[in-house]
């Protein structure tokens, strides 16, 4: 509503992104109710009759008209190019980063695909390590995470512990009068950060 447009937000799932805590989940439906925004979930894109309508549905690989069958480069299950810690593809020379991998569709994931893929062809020995990406949702509020949620890092087999610091007491948040959120960080037992949102 900030631009005077009332807006409907519809998603087939419960939840409005795949990362995130259940009450990350909240304070954004919270947040976006706020600002006016109508959320409807468990909606089935036949039954929206609404218009105008602007559909997002993800990023799907385009590699069908790469005949990449020629080149004996397989495909993992998402239809992207299927590549190894090192990006390296099924077959000697080829490297793939980015959307055509069909993992993650963020640029800040891609530049550092490319930037080990570099790293690997002048002959250092990295490898990517996406959970030490951070993954942002550009929302109001907006959401950060990086690394194992609580839950992942239980199911992980780390003894764990966590802290939450409320955004009510962050100078950012202060200045601009808002209250809203907080940080959670989950360490192991030795202090070990293992995620944060």
């Amino acid at each position: 509503m900030r631009l005077g447009v009332r807006v409907t937000l519809y998603t087939p799932t419960e939840r409005l992104f795949d990362h995130g805590e259940p009450v990350l989940q909240r304070l954004l439906q919270a947040g976006l109710r706020k600002l006016g925004v109508q959320v409807k979930s468990k909606v089935k894109p036949a039954d929206i009759e609404k218009r105008p309508l602007l559909l997002s549905a993800g990023v799907t690989p385009r590699v069908a008209d790469l005949h990449l069958e020629n080149a004996r480069v397989r495909l993992n299950d998402s239809g992207g190019i299927a590549v190894d810690s090192m990006l390296k593809a099924s077959t000697e020379r080829i490297y793939a980063i980015g959307d055509c991998t069909g993992t993650s569709a963020l640029a800040s994931v891609a530049m550092k695909q490319g930037k080990i893929a570099a790293e690997v062809l002048s002959g250092q020995r990295v490898q990517f390590a996406p959970l030490v990406i951070p993954s942002v949702v550009h929302t109001m509020p907006e959401f950060a995470t990086v690394g194992l949620t609580l839950e992942e890092a239980v199911q992980a087999g780390y003894t764990t512990k966590s802290a939450r610091f409320p955004f009510a007491a962050n100078g950012r948040a202060l200045t601009l009068a808002s209250d809203t959120g907080s940080a959670l960080v989950v360490a192991n037992s030795d202090d070990v950060l293992l995620g944060r949102r």
